[in-house]
């Protein structure tokens, strides 16, 4: 099938060649999909090609890839995705620890986002009689909600603890700390490094879901607490 606009067809004006309406996006970008430069006259032909098909190849263009991107249009063709960090604090037996989560390499526009944390009951304990994440101080100004789920089945072994953050009011994601979360280590608990694992992480923008990264986490049950009492002692 020739995608190339041709004399007569919808777009091509016969007196002026191609029709040159079309918009300088990425998708436009300085090369068409055959290789070729453009725009080739005083604006940008419709569609992914540039004329007929017939001009010769631009040397530029010939080394690029089809379809991407030159200079900064790249930017909207392939935006890179966010990150969320998830660290956690190293602690002795019958202490709580501390999770974080924070976002870099956002734009400001996301809305929110939703993840969940996998961690082994017999080591870990998530408080029942307070609330299980916060938001972080000084950072996220909208709301994290966080509860133990069962669905989906967490692997054997493991339980999940599903955070959100979202905000009723628009408050937008950024950059920095975005929640902590508690996490009471059990007073039996043998000294080791235990993984926090991330799952079904979802961060969702103006125009639906971003592409986002995420890294596991480990919790580390300290061996040396001489002369630590547990909290609550």
């Amino acid at each position: 099938m020739n995608r190339h606009l041709q004399p007569g067809s919808t777009g091509w004006n016969a007196a002026l060649a191609p029709s040159d309406t079309g918009i300088p996006v990425c998708r436009a970008s300085n090369c068409d999909l055959d290789a070729h430069a453009r725009p080739a006259d005083s604006g940008y032909e419709i569609g992914a090609y540039e004329g007929t098909g017939t001009r010769g190849f631009s040397s530029t263009c010939q080394n690029v890839a089809p379809g991407q991107c030159l200079g900064a249009a790249a930017a909207l063709a392939t935006p890179a995705p966010v990150t969320i960090e998830v660290t956690a604090s190293s602690q002795c037996p019958g202490e709580p620890a501390g999770v974080s989560i924070a976002l870099a390499g956002s734009d400001g526009t996301l809305r929110g986002a939703q993840l969940d944390l996998l961690y082994d009951p017999a080591v870990f304990e998530v408080g029942k009689e307070q609330p299980a994440c916060t938001v972080a101080m000084g950072g996220y100004p909208g709301e994290v909600y966080a509860a133990v789920v069962t669905d989906p089945p967490a692997p054997a072994g493991l339980e999940r603890l599903r955070v959100i953050l979202f905000d009723l009011a628009g408050a937008k994601l950024a950059d920095g700390p975005l929640a902590e979360c508690a996490f009471g280590v059990r007073a039996d608990a043998a000294p080791g490094a235990y993984p926090l694992l991330v799952d079904d992480l979802m961060v969702a923008g103006p125009g639906g879901a971003v592409d986002a990264m995420v890294g596991d986490a480990k919790m580390e049950v300290l061996a040396d607490c001489a002369g630590e009492e547990p909290v609550g002692e």
